[in-house]
């Protein structure tokens, strides 16, 4: 079962919001170059990175239901956004989720400055300006 570190203090509905858009991009960063190649709960879950105001000293670490029902409710908004598509456990990137990912999202510092690479053998996500 994935375990998600989330600031101490948040709600469940706080951390939805805060993780969608990261569940989103590494969704999209190991789906880039197959709409059809499905990826794992936990693939996107390893993926996720901490947001740029993650302070280390005032986390919790969530696992069994709590992670999951944080997940769930991720996969759900995602879902009903035409974002992602989901077949038991395993999800699918969608056209629509893969042009989200250059929208800019302030809590984590993203922005489209990631590019994503297509080989197959490689690193899928580098950082902008690496070739």
């Amino acid at each position: 079962m994935p375990e998600l570190m989330i600031n101490a203090g948040w709600s469940e509905e706080e951390t939805v919001i805060h993780y969608k858009p990261r569940f989103l991009h590494a969704l999209n960063a190991l789906s880039e170059c197959k709409l059809d190649k499905p990826v794992t709960i936990l693939d996107v879950v390893d993926m996720m990175d901490k947001p740029a105001v993650f302070n280390p000293t005032r986390y919790e670490t969530v696992r069994d239901t709590k992670a999951t029902v944080i997940l769930d409710k991720i996969m759900s908004e995602l879902i009903i956004e035409h974002c992602l598509a989901r077949n038991a456990d395993l999800l699918f990137a969608t056209t629509f989720g893969l042009n989200k990912r250059k929208a800019k999202d302030l809590y984590w510092k993203r922005t489209s400055k990631e590019i994503y690479i297509c080989d197959e053998d490689g690193s899928r996500l580098q950082p902008f300006g690496i070739s």
